[in-house]
This record gives structure tokens, sequence and C-alpha cells, in this order.
């Protein structure tokens, strides 16, 4: 439940996969919260948006984080890595843009921000990658 006494309300999205071990579901939790507190402070609202399982077809928390970001009801939203979003690359970026369009900030742990010059150069070229991706 969002708390609408704290001004800054982050969505940590965390995607865990049953054969991944290095993308632990405390290890997403862990970061995504220090990086959360590290940005907007330690008075921060942090809600998680937890899928498990491999089925990248079916993403109810993705869903849900969407359309918090466009109600306006998230400031950011934070993942572990780009990837967590969606194994597909140009639908990962594709989302990124919608969360713009909500103005909501989109952060990975890994990655960093997708907002300065030097990240949307390198989401540019990212873009062309899926973009080659896409037609092979």
């Amino acid at each position: 439940m969002i708390n609408e006494n704290i001004t800054n309300t982050v969505g940590i999205y965390i995607r865990v996969t049953r054969d991944r071990k290095c993308y632990s579901l405390d290890n997403q939790i862990t970061l995504g919260t220090e990086l959360a507190q590290k940005a907007f402070g330690q008075i921060v609202n942090v809600e998680y948006y937890v899928e498990e399982g491999s089925d990248s077809v079916t993403q109810p928390q993705l869903s849900e984080i969407l359309c918090d970001a466009e109600d306006g009801k998230l400031q950011a939203v934070i993942t572990f890595d780009l990837s967590r979003i969606d194994p597909l690359l140009s639908v990962s970026l594709k989302l990124v843009e919608l969360f713009h369009e909500a103005k909501v900030r989109f952060i990975s742990i890994r990655q960093g921000e997708y907002d300065t010059h030097k990240s949307k150069a390198t989401y540019n070229l990212l873009s062309c990658f899926s973009k080659l991706q896409h037609q092979d």
C-alpha cells in the first residue's frame, strides 16, 4: 500500500528465475532498497513488485508497476538490470520509454539511471542493437 504522506515513492521491480542464482530475490531487494535510500534519502516509501519464474509472457507485477507509474504514484522505478524487465532488449527499452512518458525516473542498479546524456547515448546504442537483434 502506497503511503500518501511520503513524497518520494519508489517502485522496485524484481524478477527472479530459478536457474539464475546471481539475481537472488534477497540480493535484488537489498541493493534496490539501498539505492532508493541513497537517491531519495532515508524517508522514502518503497514498493516491491516481485515476479517469480522465467515466464516473461505473463508479468502481472510489471503491469501493476506500469499502472502505478502512469497514475503518478511513483517517482522512480529501480530494477537490478535492464534484462530483469524483459529478456528481449527491444521490449525492455520500450518499457523504459513508457516510464519516461509517465515522468518516472528509471534506474538500473547495474547500468545506472536512464536520463543523463551519457545514458541516453547508451540507450540509443542499445536501441540500435535491439533493432538488429529483431531483424535476425
